[in-house]
Order: structure tokens, then sequence, then C-alpha cells
């Protein structure tokens, strides 16, 4: 099957593997990957109802409004996901986020505009974020930027530029593990396609090798 268009929303998707449990390291970590890897949306949207309008590391920052909006995308809520992409978008603007320097802004900008259907603006920001921290220069944190990267392509709808992100990621030692990163709702939509099958049981054999 094909993959929905960027404007649709996909339907919500069981679990990939009821065998596969979250990782240990996401039981200790925020609540919100937690719940979105148990494909349990209202919790996700419920850790997000706190004074808090950005999540924020050293390698990530995510406004609520746009960790919102993906967990009403994976839901099926079209009309919901795009006020809180709006939302977000609204919110990196006043930070001046089309002219950031810092990786993770321009990262949060184009996964917000993934999420509202502008494909074009969105790549464009993601491969910003790769250039700002280039795997040349760091070797290891680099790859965090990729790995979201391919999660825009995903958001488009475009598996192919995706899966050579994560390959990237995979292929050298990173933060990104292979088994959250595919227990990660964003990949649903593709599951049932014999590239995307054939790709993860490639990287779950290296791993467990």
């Amino acid at each position: 099957p094909t993959p929905p268009p960027p404007d649709a929303p996909p339907a919500p998707h069981a679990a990939p593997n009821p065998a596969h449990d979250v990782p240990a390291m996401w039981r200790t970590i925020e609540p919100h990957p937690r719940k979105m890897c148990h494909r349990d949306y209202p919790g996700a949207l419920n850790t997000l109802k706190d004074d808090h309008p950005v999540h924020e590391w050293q390698y990530y920052y995510y406004p609520s409004a746009l960790l919102a909006g993906i967990a009403e995308r994976a839901a099926g809520e079209a009309a919901r996901a795009e006020a809180r992409f709006a939302e977000s978008l609204e919110f990196l603007t006043t930070l001046g986020a089309a002219d950031s320097e810092d990786p993770r802004i321009q990262l949060a900008l184009g996964l917000t505009l993934a999420g509202l259907g502008r494909r074009e603006e969105a790549v464009r920001h993601g491969v910003r974020a790769t250039e700002l921290l280039p795997f040349s220069k760091d070797r290891l944190h680099s790859l965090y930027y990729v790995g979201d990267l391919a999660r825009i392509h995903a958001m488009n709808g475009d598996l192919g530029p995706a899966l050579e992100q994560l390959a990237m990621v995979f292929d050298h030692p990173s933060g990104l593990g292979i088994e959250e990163t595919f227990l990660d709702p964003i990949w649903d939509p593709f599951r049932d396609q014999p590239e995307f099958m054939a790709f993860e049981k490639r990287y779950r054999r290296a791993a467990s090798q």
C-alpha cells in the first residue's frame, strides 16, 4: 500500500509487535515518548498538560504544541493535529526560528512544517540542521539531527529518503537505539511495505549479532 498524503494523517495503528516492550531506558525518561510507543495517544497528550511550552534537552527543542500535533496526527485527529502544528509554528516564528543557528530549532521547525504539509520547506530546515552540526564535525551527536531529518521525510510520506537517513544513523554509533526508533509510531504507515520490512529486518539482525 502507498503511504497517505501528508495532509491526511494516518489512521491509528496497533503497536508493531506486542512482544517488543518499550526499551528499558525509555521507562525512566520522559513519559511522552513512552506513551507514544504504547500508542497511548491520550496519555501522551496528558503528559503535555503543564506549564512548560517547550521540552528541551541538549540535542532537542520540541515545543509542546509540536509534540501534541504529532500525537494527534498519529491518533488520526487531522483537524486537531493541524491546529497544534499551527500553534507550534507561531511559537517558533516568535523565536526567529527560520534564521536560527541552533540545529534543534531548525529541526523543530522542519517537523512542524512537515505536520502542516509544507514538504519542501520542512526538508530544507531539516537539512539545515544537519549542516549546522555536520557528521564531519561531531560523529556522535550530529546523528540526533539526522534521525529527526528521517522523521521529517517520514511525515512527508517519503520512505526512501527517510530510510537513507536512518541507515546513516544505524551504521554509526549514536544515542539513537534501533529498538526505540522502530517503535516510533511515525513509521506505522510504512510497516507493511516490503522496503521498510526488509530495512527493519536487516538492522534488527545486525543489532542482535
